[in-house]
């Protein structure tokens, strides 16, 4: 009776923590890119990103801009490399061909599923337009600063959003396994090595699958990698900790097989439970520092 209590609970806890992926399916943060313009051009000017496609869903009114600077964002048609918000993409992209004032800067944001994994800068002013090197996204969110003067293009690298997902669920890990392999009478003392190393290399598995995951998919579709992530990595650990916790000598309790499961069990369950309610403000944490 007390395990089919137990399996009950551990039920009702998985579909719970199931349903932010079915509620937040269609709400979850959406791809962008944010274009800093460094010494941008006196005048007006539009910057626009190019694709390699030309797509025909319109995302402006073509009559209410220039069209003497329109044409100009179209000079590198003939390379292959076509205007995205002014020329049109296969999917809606969100965005403005002027700017907006941000301290020294001239901000540009382009935003939805139409903003393209590979792109070209291309700034056109009355005089003509200039493009810039192509440049890959590898995160949902990315940031880009272009020196218009010297055509220097500079963006945080995306390892450190993978190092920043590390840690930031790595140090809350070992915190919350820490206290409840207290709580469960094993010694800290004695299982430090083991509790640290274990717990680093299955963040890397985790980091790996559900991490990347979150960095180029966002918070919604990793919910979907982290269950199965999880279970393999509760697999992994229960293992490991049933062969190798060592016991308190004062409590022979704590030297048995199923003592160690539990451990194991809780342990992953609880701090899995805790990080998917912070996984959104993770999420948002690591796009800044990529922004």
């Amino acid at each position: 009776m007390k395990k089919k209590k137990i399996c009950s609970f551990i039920l009702a806890f998985l579909l719970f923590m199931a349903l932010p992926t079915v509620v937040l399916a269609d709400f979850g943060p959406k791809d962008m890119v944010v274009i800093n313009v460094k010494n941008y051009p006196e005048g007006e000017y539009y910057l626009d990103l190019l694709q390699e496609e030309k797509g025909d869903y319109e995302n402006i009114d073509i009559s209410e801009y220039d069209p003497i600077l329109l044409g100009n964002l179209c000079s590198y048609e003939s390379e292959g490399w076509y205007p995205a918000l002014s020329g049109g993409t296969n999917i809606p992209l969100f965005g403005e061909l002027e700017g907006e004032k941000d301290g020294e800067y001239m901000k540009h944001t382009f935003s939805y599923f139409g903003v393209p994994s590979t792109y070209r800068i291309v700034i056109a002013t009355k005089d003509g337009a200039v493009a810039y090197e192509s440049i890959t996204r590898k995160s949902l969110h990315s940031g880009v600063t272009l020196d218009y003067e010297t055509g220097e293009i500079t963006y945080t690298p995306v390892w450190v959003g993978y190092a920043a997902q590390y840690i930031s669920t790595f140090v809350p890990t070992l915190i919350i396994e820490g206290i409840i392999l207290i709580l469960l009478g094993y010694s800290i003392k004695k299982n430090a090595l083991l509790f640290i190393l274990t717990n680093a290399f299955t963040q890397i598995i985790l980091t790996v699958v559900a991490g990347r995951m979150l960095i180029t998919g966002g918070y919604v579709f990793s919910f979907l990698r982290f269950f199965p992530v999880e279970m393999a990595i509760l697999a992994i650990e229960t293992v490991i900790y049933v062969f190798l916790l060592a016991g308190n000598d004062a409590k022979e309790t704590t030297h048995t097989r199923g003592r160690k499961i539990l451990y194991a069990v809780s342990a992953n369950i609880i701090s899995w439970g805790i990080s998917l309610f912070f996984v959104r403000f993770q999420f948002e944490w690591i796009m800044g520092m990529l922004m």
